[in-house]
């Protein structure tokens, strides 16, 4: 009997530590696990030879606008050559889609699985807000639309990361003949799982970034960015708390437009206050979630990021945008939200430094709800790949 074979069009680098990148090599694991011959194509910036683990064969090309077009040549010319029983679409391939959709339309023997970690055209006005081409903005939403429409109609399986995705796409796509599986952002908590730390350990990377007593500690984990990544509202902010607690210090770890948070951050006067790390290790990323007290997240209402699991591991006390659904849910009573302004989410923000203790029990509370939503997406993996549902 011959082995099913997967071909995984995976988004972006596979040598990325980014949740979307985790994910695709875990639904690749679980394959061969599942004695599925796996082929995993993408891109990358350095040595691969880790992907032995993950597939049976890799295209995997460096990355460059050249190596995109030269991916997506390979990917074409392997899906015509090869017989796969399953093939897995990254969101990144909405773009291209129309191209795949008529080859799988005259050879639809396999089936579709649409892995969709963002709703495209959400993100595409996200990333483009402050760009002042509204017809521009306006012709590529409504393509990302038709290329969304038309991968959801020949998806047997579409794989979302959440309700607040699927609230998005159900209003513009018929999905009554899908099968709907989530699987949540919760990759990157293995690592915090898997690393105890030493006391040792916590004392050399707190003298590394000289991260003293100082309290309360705002974390901030991502790329520097500006516009969309709430950056400056919460910079804003930090301003008015320093007033009231002299001794905060708002931590940025990552990198981006060090330049522009500079200047910011001058223009503020609050540089004493906030500590740009640069990129850092798992381990010294984990020291960092352990030693912060608060993280908050923008203002997207689909919004369930792997940072939202690992606050919740680590004791982290999250606070959230009032209409971003999924993490409200998950938070349930013990939800910190603020309505949007600079004013709503200063005042949520002195309450919760103000009754600290009591947040950071509550939220302890929750960090067992973090495995059961692992747990969910490892099955909904395991059933995509089989295509019956077996778990065992």
């Amino acid at each position: 009997m011959n082995k099913k074979r997967i071909l995984i069009l995976a988004n972006g680098r596979l040598d990325s530590y980014k949740a979307y990148t985790q994910n695709f090599l875990s639904i690749a694991k679980t394959a061969k696990k599942k004695g599925i011959s796996v082929t995993l194509t993408g891109l990358t910036r350095s040595n691969i030879s880790f992907l032995n683990d993950f597939a049976d064969k890799e295209i995997v090309i460096r990355k460059s606008l050249w190596g995109i077009i030269i991916l997506q040549v390979r990917n074409l010319i392997e899906l015509l050559s090869k017989e796969y029983d399953i093939v897995i679409f990254g969101s990144m391939y909405t773009w291209m889609f129309p191209i795949y959709y008529f080859i799988l339309k005259i050879n639809k023997n396999k089936e579709i699985i649409y892995y969709m970690q963002d709703p495209v055209p959400e993100t595409y006005l996200l990333m483009n807000v402050k760009v002042n081409k509204s017809m521009l903005n306006a012709l590529f939403y409504n393509f990302a639309i038709i290329c969304e429409k038309s991968i959801c109609s020949i998806a047997d399986i579409i794989l979302l990361p959440g309700n607040g995705y699927l609230n998005i796409i159900n209003q513009r796509n018929n999905l009554d003949n899908k099968t709907i599986l989530f699987s949540y952002n919760t990759w990157g908590i293995q690592k915090h799982i898997d690393r105890p730390i030493s006391t040792d350990v916590i004392y050399n990377v707190k003298d590394k970034f000289n991260i003293n007593e100082k309290s309360p500690i705002i974390l901030y984990s991502g790329k520097i960015q500006r516009w969309i990544r709430g950056l400056e509202m919460q910079l804003r902010v930090l301003k008015k708390i320093v007033e009231i607690y002299p001794n905060a210090l708002f931590i940025i770890t990552g990198t981006g437009e060090s330049e522009w948070i500079k200047e910011y951050m001058e223009e503020l006067q609050i540089t004493q206050n906030v500590l740009l790390t640069g990129n850092v290790t798992d381990v010294e990323l984990k020291v960092i979630y352990e030693v912060s007290d608060i993280m908050i997240f923008p203002k997207v209402d689909y919004l369930l990021p792997t940072k939202f699991f690992e606050a919740l591991l680590i004791n982290v006390i999250p606070i959230v945008w009032y209409k971003s659904e999924d993490m409200v849910k998950i938070l349930g009573d013990m939800a910190i939200t603020y309505e949007g302004s600079d004013e709503s989410l200063s005042e949520t923000l002195k309450n919760v430094i103000k009754n600290i203790n009591r947040y950071r029990t509550e939220i302890n509370d929750l960090s067992s709800k973090v495995k059961q939503y692992h747990k969910i997406s490892e099955k909904s993996f395991i059933e995509a790949v089989t295509m019956n549902g077996d778990y065992q």
